[in-house]
């Protein structure tokens, strides 16, 4: 097995081990994940999903002690939280769903029959 391949490995619950870093606040470990360790630039997903979804930020927004420093510099890494990932990747998002919705007939049962 190569580095790449364990730094990215997502484990039962589909953490990476930057999750895992996120989320118990190690940040000499965070640091060495982006920086220090020699693998090909970019090469760590610091937006890898898990199975709930969540981003290795997300995971250090969503823990009791929240640490700025970490935060930052998962930010300075690139990473985005779960939400912001998906906006980006459908920038209409909430506002396309109300119009949606607010375009919608009152009375759905006459909007359905056929004519």
């Amino acid at each position: 097995m190569n580095k790449e391949y364990l730094l990215n490995k997502k484990h039962e619950q589909g953490n990476t081990a930057l999750h895992l870093a996120s989320w118990k606040k190690t940040r000499p470990v965070i640091e060495d994940l982006l920086g220090s360790i020699n693998v090909s630039p970019g090469f760590l997903e610091v937006n890898a999903g898990n199975h709930s979804g969540l981003t290795p930020l997300s995971t250090a927004y969503f823990t009791k002690r929240r640490d700025r420093e970490i935060i930052e510099i998962l930010l300075g890494a690139g990473a985005m939280k779960a939400r912001d990932i998906y906006f980006n990747q459908n920038p209409f998002g909430t506002s396309t769903t109300i119009e949606t919705w607010q375009s919608q007939p009152d009375n759905m049962v006459e909007y359905f029959q056929i004519s």
